[in-house]
């Protein structure tokens, strides 16, 4: 009885740690991650928050569709705000600055409302 509750309680202390795994993760966000979109090909304009966190400090940049859009050096994290005016997905990817290797990836994309018919369904029977 008494193992099983040495057990549990050094569970729950274990468990109530923050994870060693996120503290060595790379975090890379765009806000908002979607635009709506009335119909396929209008272009969406709106400003994204890019935002990233770092294990250690790096020299990075932000691709969008492999061009450089913003660098920054010796940076653990931070924000960019960035407009965009585009009709199709942007691919955003957070690199290495002088190696340019790919520490993240994050996919802006949109959604068309497109025209909804509302089509009267027939019946295969009918009531007289």
């Amino acid at each position: 009885m008494k193992y099983s509750v040495k057990v549990l309680a050094l569970l729950a202390l274990l468990m109530s740690m923050p994870s060693l795994a996120q503290a060595d993760e790379t975090v890379f966000s765009v806000m908002p991650n979607k635009c709506i979109v009335k119909n396929k090909g209008e272009s969406c304009n709106t400003e994204l928050t890019l935002q990233w966190q770092l294990p250690d400090a790096q020299n990075i940049c932000i691709l969008k569709n492999n061009n450089i859009v913003h660098c920054q050096q010796n940076s653990k994290q931070g924000s960019f705000v960035y407009p965009v005016e585009t009709a199709e997905t942007l691919n955003f990817k957070l690199v290495e600055m002088t190696t340019l290797t790919e520490l993240s990836t994050f996919k802006f994309s949109l959604l068309y409302l497109g025209k909804t018919s509302a089509k009267r369904r027939k019946l295969p029977w009918r009531l007289l």
